[in-house]
């Protein structure tokens, strides 16, 4: 800790665990702070021989605790250092005891040394419960035990057997769950628990400057910590944050105890130990390295828009022999193959050397290679540049966009409404609706005539707007675009395609056809932005069908002409261009609405609709996350039940189609209006108190779609 580096280090290690694992508001960083504080306080009670710091630790656990139930290994220092702590309580009370012998006022020591303990024990016991009062503060034993009840009715969860999971994701290529910033911080942490582990084995603690008992419960308690994890009814590689304190702390440790320094003056004392340091941490680090570097630089949600080309890719650099497309390798194939080959010649040397026999010959690290952990370090240093080069490219390639920088900017210059003031809503769709277009501006290079689509309406999330439905070879006349615009043209298609006809959106302009676009349909109203190819003044809509297909016009036997075929009822509304009012107009800061947990915290100035005494507000608005996102539904859905499943029943929920400043054709959040279907009045509840004397006496709430022993 003396040394000028160890500070560095330590920043390395913290920055690669913290910048992917721990920039956020979810409970991961109080974890892993509240992890750090009972370690560091254990330390300090067992260095000093004082009982305080201990009581300090426990009430940190006991708080950390009542964050999320993965606090739990918060208490995990104090189970690796149980021994000398019960050494440390045994010699407090002897002290004790001595004292009042000393003094005259002590009784026989035979019983007094339990009942001087009892003190003690009561202030160190008492230290984690006061956690209790944070954690039922509002509520009993018995709603606990009802919520995990219910929870566990829902399910969802996977058992504690499963945890390879865990670590199944963290290897995932092309997910976020294995970004590549997560596989840095979680593999070369284990890389270099693995490598501390060693050196204490070996007893080279104190050659390579590391503190053997405190490095001991360091790893004993990461071991502990990451145990707790395996009980955590998801298996997310996020939960990794929780680990980010210890993680930080083994890391830096495993980095000094393979670092140049530690290497020198080893190989000082035993350079054959010290050669097979050499091999086996670059062999570790070459493996740990490629697998690190063969993940994206991918980031959730709001974090991942405009990700540069760069970032989508695991990291690569351009090779003139290269045979891949744009002669570009992998950096982790590289790393790999010159790890690997430095590793054989380094094995290679050695078991030449032995096998000369001569005598005296000592086997010696090889000059001119780096210390395992340089390597290693430089791997972490690229990734931490490569992360937060991104977010900064991002945010000054899009300064008028949603980015992380963006947001912090608007705050700093009091608008503090995040996402939401970077969204713009269609309140009307009709509004939109093109003009028809001269038949001069539409002229196009000859191509076989189309009949006239059919006429349908389409229900744009409770507006409905004239289209055309989809079924056999049809068209619709051209509409005028405006050259200048910026928005996009706006198709919504509703309902499955008939299998054979190919609805497409048509771009005219010049003299010919500029651009045709397929579209496809769904069960749900889905909104194709189409962005206007340069030169084009008009757009229509075809349907090309399968060989034979009547035209849309003739209706098949037994549907009439303004009907679609029995089977299918794809129908597509006319082209649009958005009319855009600020989303900080229509819900204006401080408005209620309903905020589904994946979008809540990007909203701060909507208020969530309150759940006064067991009842649900009426709500006017929704705010849920982009339409590819189905996970959002858990508050008001009438199957599961929610607060708000209820409410949902009784109104008409409408669309109102958001775009997002600088990226109108981005899924951006949605935003729902709630219309009653028929006149709401607010209620007044009656509450009533009742005293029972255990849980059982407690009503069991409903799950509708489950049944009671039987999920």
């Amino acid at each position: 800790g003396r040394r000028r580096g160890t500070a560095w280090v330590a920043a390395l290690a913290f920055t690669t665990w913290w910048i992917p694992l721990n920039l956020g508001l979810r409970p991961e960083p109080w974890v892993a702070v509240g992890g750090v504080l009972v370690f560091v306080a254990v330390e300090r009670a067992l260095a000093t021989g004082r009982v305080l710091p201990l009581a300090g630790a426990l009430t940190a656990a006991g708080v950390t605790a009542a964050v999320t139930p993965a606090g739990l290994m918060a208490g995990a220092p104090v189970l690796a250092a149980a021994v000398p702590l019960l050494r440390l309580l045994r010699a407090r009370t002897d002290l004790q005891l001595d004292a009042d012998a000393r003094s005259g006022t002590g009784r026989a020591r035979r019983g007094a040394g339990a009942l001087r303990a009892l003190p003690l024990v009561a202030v160190l016991v008492a230290a984690p419960a006061a956690a209790l009062l944070l954690m039922a503060a509002d509520q009993g034993a018995a709603a606990l035990a009802e919520a995990v009840r219910v929870r566990g009715a829902i399910g969802g969860g996977r058992p504690w057997a499963e945890e390879s999971a865990r670590y199944a994701l963290l290897l995932t290529p092309g997910a976020i769950q294995g970004a590549i910033g997560r596989r840095a911080a979680v593999l070369t942490t284990l890389l270099a628990a693995a490598a501390v582990a060693w050196t204490l084995t070996g007893r080279l603690g104190p050659r390579v400057g590391i503190a053997p008992a405190p490095a001991r419960r360091l790893l004993v308690t990461l071991a502990l910590a990451a145990g707790v994890m395996t009980f955590t009814p998801t298996k997310w590689t996020q939960h990794f944050g929780d680990l980010a304190g210890l993680g930080s702390a083994a890391l830096a440790v495993g980095l000094v105890a393979f670092g140049r320094r530690a290497q020198r003056a080893l190989a000082r004392r035993d350079p054959a130990v010290a050669r097979r340091r050499q091999v086996a941490g670059l062999a570790g680090a070459t493996v740990v390295g490629a697998l690190v570097l063969a993940g994206q630089n991918l980031w959730p949600f709001v974090s991942g828009w405009y990700t540069p080309t760069f970032s989508t890719l695991p990291p690569q650099v351009p090779l003139p022999f290269a045979g891949g497309p744009g002669g570009e390798v992998p950096v982790a194939t590289l790393v790999l193959a010159a790890g690997g080959l430095a590793v054989l010649i380094l094995v290679g040397r050695s078991v030449w050397r032995r096998g000369t026999g001569s005598a005296g010959a000592v086997d010696r690290p090889a000059r001119g290679l780096p210390a395992p952990a340089a390597p290693l370090a430089a791997v972490l240093v690229a990734v931490l540049v490569l992360q937060v080069g991104s977010l900064a490219r991002v945010a000054a390639a899009h300064p008028d966009g949603y980015t992380p920088a963006a947001d912090l900017l608007a705050t700093l210059r009091g608008d503090p409404c995040g996402l939401q003031s970077a969204l713009l809503v269609e309140t009307d769709p009709a509004a939109g609706l093109l003009p028809a277009a001269p038949r001069a501006a539409a002229a196009v290079v000859p191509e076989p005539t189309l009949p006239e689509a059919r006429p349908a309406t389409v229900d744009v999330g409770g507006a409905t707007l004239p289209g055309i439905a989809v079924a056999g070879p049809a068209a619709t006349p051209w509409y005028r675009l405006d050259p200048a615009g910026a928005l996009p043209v706006v198709v919504t298609v509703a309902g499955a395609v008939r299998p054979g006809d190919a609805l497409a959106a048509e771009f005219g302009g010049l003299g010919r056809t500029l651009a045709r676009v397929p579209l496809g349909g769904g069960t749900e109203a889905t909104d194709h932005r189409l962005a206007v190819p340069p030169g084009a003044d008009a757009v229509r809509l075809t349907v090309a069908g399968p060989p034979g297909t009547p035209p849309s016009g003739t209706a098949p036997t037994g549907t009439g002409p303004t009907d679609p075929p029995s089977g299918y009822t794809a129908v597509a509304a006319l082209p649009r261009v958005p009319v855009l009012t600020p989303m900080t107009r229509v819900l204006p800061p401080g408005t209620r609405a309903i905020l589904d947990w994946p979008v809540a915290f990007v909203f701060p100035c909507l208020v969530p609709e309150p759940l006064p005494a067991g009842t649900a507000a009426p709500a006017r608005f929704r705010v849920g996350p982009p339409a590819d996102d189905a996970s959002a539904a858990i508050t008001y859905t009438p199957g599961l039940g929610g607060p708000f499943a209820t409410a949902r029943l009784l109104v008409t929920e409408r669309r109102l189609p958001t775009y997002l400043r600088d990226d109108p054709g981005r899924d951006a959040p949605q935003l729902y209006r709630w219309d009653p279907v028929v006149p709401l009045r607010t209620i007044t509840p009656s509450a009533r108190m009742m005293d029972v004397s255990s849980p059982t006496g407690v009503t069991h709430l409903r799950v509708p779609r489950l049944v009671e022993g039987n999920p």
